[in-house]
C-alpha cells in the first residue's frame, strides 16, 4: 500500500505505475473485460496471419497454440533482409522484434 507523505503522494516512478495500472485496469473493464479484450487480440491476430501469409509469410506456431499478443513468422526465403523490412515498418509506425531466435523468424507484438 502506497503511504502518504505530508498529505500527498511523492512524485516519481512508483506513483505513475499505480496511475498507469488504474488507467490500464479502468480502460479493459470499459472496453469489456478479459474475455472481450482476448477476443479482439485474437481476432487483430487472425487478420494479422492471414494479411502476412499472403505476402508469403507464415507464422511458426499453430493455431492451436498460437498466442493472440506475439506472432513469429519464418523469414519467407533465405535471401530476406530482416533490417530492411524492420526499417521500412518503423517508419509506418510498427514495431518488430527481428533475430529473437535461432532460426530466421521475427515476431510481431499486438496490442501493445
Amino acid at each position: 500500500m502506497m503511504t502518504l507523505f505530508d498529505g500527498a503522494w511523492r512524485p516519481g516512478a512508483p506513483v505513475q505505475s499505480v496511475i498507469a495500472a488504474d488507467r490500464a485496469v479502468s480502460t479493459l473493464l470499459a472496453t469489456g473485460g478479459v474475455a472481450k479484450r482476448y477476443q479482439h487480440l485474437r481476432q487483430l491476430q487472425q487478420h494479422l496471419a492471414l494479411g502476412m501469409a499472403a505476402f508469403g509469410f507464415s507464422p511458426i506456431c499453430s493455431p492451436m497454440v498460437q498466442s493472440p499478443l506475439m506472432t513469429a513468422f519464418a523469414y519467407p526465403k533465405q535471401s530476406f533482409n530482416d533490417q530492411a523490412f524492420a526499417e521500412a515498418l518503423h517508419k509506418r509506425g510498427f514495431e518488430i522484434a527481428s533475430g529473437i531466435a535461432n532460426r530466421p523468424v521475427f515476431a510481431w507484438p499486438l496490442g501493445v
